[in-house]
């Protein structure tokens, strides 16, 4: 089944943002917006748009695909760093079982994402013109914006 391709035309800023979010959610900007006009319509037809089984494949595929770079790239990483035989050889000594190793890097991600939220709270209650400069954004800091917030002093919970 071939697909026919359409156009569509987004505002700038809403694209740029998809375009950032989209990788974490290990889709491209197009699906996203195909995903959600496709809930829209059932919202409003109350018809269900359901996708071919072919597009699903291919779907789970490129996912697949994904994934499998994401642990050789891992893999390479700790290799480098001369740990994962390591953490795999502590794993086996403290007994744990695979499923409470996966649920303790689990709790490891959910840290690092609180203390994130933590950083950009801190930039809300800060004030409204730091908003524009999020330390987790290298690019959208100015170095006027830096220059500024070095002169008072402040510090973020990253």
């Amino acid at each position: 089944m071939s697909k026919k391709v359409v156009t569509l035309y987004l505002n700038e800023e809403p694209y740029q943002t998809l375009k950032k979010i989209a990788p974490a959610l290990g889709k491209s900007v197009s699906e996203l917006v195909d995903g959600w006009i496709k809930e829209g319509l059932m919202d409003l037809t109350g018809e269900d748009f359901k996708v071919s089984p072919e597009i699903d494949y291919k779907t789970l595929k490129k996912a697949h695909s994904k994934l499998v770079y994401e642990v050789e790239r891992l893999e390479r990483w700790l290799r480098r760093r001369k740990v994962l035989k390591d953490l795999e050889h502590l794993i086996r000594q403290l007994g744990l079982k695979s499923e409470d190793a996966h649920t303790f890097i689990t709790y490891l991600e959910v840290i690092a994402e609180k203390k994130a939220i933590e950083g950009k709270l801190t930039l809300f209650r800060s004030g409204p013109e730091n908003l524009a400069c999020a330390p987790h954004d290298r690019r959208a800091r100015g170095k006027e914006a830096e220059r500024a917030r070095r002169r008072k002093g402040e510090t973020y919970i990253v």
